[in-house]
């Protein structure tokens, strides 16, 4: 299969799928991907598989996501606008995929080489990416279509969304994914959330089950994109858990903007030792222009900084794991403007 082409659309406007159809080179890629053997075994048109190549080429993510692999065909796609990138990987994901784990082994090995199939559920795969601290540019929501199950992976998905990343969601006509992805856009947590297009605004209470909803041509899309920066507004929210030691003693936040306000921060303090602990402590900080922020967290203290316990825990159980401990972080902001931070808070 011939590499299909992509035009060079300036991503830095807030939507540019329109520009990306209006292209030459989709129209062409449309083409190739409606010729390749792999879309007889496709759940979604070739203006679908286009316009992810197309998404993929123009973002060059580090990490792209698939959630339900199926057959792989789109996969397929997906993996070959990473090929053609040069760099980055795609991480497909589905409990049941046999068959698409088949015909992933079947690929040339440039596509093979970029592709990562997980044989599970989304919140396996969602929570490794947690543990890992990864992150990705690009996700593409195709797995079950129970209402429930949607929100779960567009929410989870969206926690781990570098600044002005996509998120691709497919099967909008049926209502569980269209409801989730308007429920999540009602209640986004994070603010600054937009949606490529106006499939959601559209909704008519008297069409609850229209069949048209996509504005995006020849596809079942909704494109949903994240805000430029990591925000933090009024109503709590959560960057997950994060990892610490016992030498850990603050929550480091570097900011986007010289904000003036109080940042109020929730602490929850999990020992998985035996019995466990759950601490949970509150603070709060005012900020007055830094860039910087050091939130101090009263961490316990654990069996591993007791030398006597922790010898006699490892000549009883020579075995025995270092303990996990994590802390969930939830915060709150009220100030002048909106609090941005340039990355992920981080334990030091």
């Amino acid at each position: 299969m011939l590499s299909p082409t992509f035009a060079n659309i300036d991503l830095s406007a807030p939507d540019p799928i329109p520009a990306i159809l209006a292209s030459p080179e989709y129209h062409e890629a449309v083409r190739i991907f409606a010729n390749s053997p792999s879309i007889k075994g496709a759940l979604v048109s070739p203006d679908s598989q286009a316009l992810l190549y197309s998404l993929i080429r123009l973002q060059r993510p580090m990490i792209a996501v698939e959630i339900g692999t199926y057959l792989a065909s789109t996969t397929e796609a997906m993996a070959r606008a990473i090929a053609d990138n040069g760099q980055g990987d795609l991480h497909t994901v589905d409990p049941f995929a046999i068959r698409g784990r088949v015909n992933i082994a079947r690929w040339p090995l440039k596509l093979r080489k970029v592709t990562r199939f997980h044989l599970g559920n989304s919140m396996q795969y969602f929570a490794k990416l947690q543990r890992r601290r990864m992150r990705t540019d690009l996700v593409f929501v195709d797995g079950n279509h129970d209402y429930e199950f949607a929100l779960f992976d567009i929410q989870s998905a969206a926690r781990l969304m570098n600044p002005s990343g996509f998120l691709v969601i497919d099967n909008i006509a049926q209502p569980g994914p269209f409801l989730a992805a308007r429920d999540f856009m009602e209640r986004a947590h994070s603010p600054g959330w937009r949606e490529c297009g106006n499939s959601l605004a559209r909704f008519k209470a008297t069409e609850p089950f229209d069949r048209d909803r996509t504005t995006i041509h020849n596809t079942d899309f909704c494109v949903l994109r994240a805000p430029s920066a990591i925000s933090i507004g009024n109503q709590p929210v959560s960057l997950g858990e994060l990892a610490w030691t016992s030498q850990s003693s603050l929550l480091r936040l570097k900011l986007q903007n010289d904000a003036v306000g109080r940042l109020q921060a929730q602490f929850i303090i999990r020992v998985f030792e035996n019995p466990p602990r759950e601490i949970i402590e509150s603070t709060s900080v005012e900020l007055t222009g830094r860039k910087e922020v050091d939130v101090l967290i009263p961490f316990p203290q654990s069996p591993d900084n007791d030398p006597q316990r922790f010898r006699l825990a490892s000549l009883l159980l020579p075995n025995r794991r270092k303990i996990r401990k994590t802390v969930e972080t939830w915060l709150t902001w009220e100030g002048d403007a909106e609090l941005k931070l340039s990355e992920l808070p981080s334990i030091e």
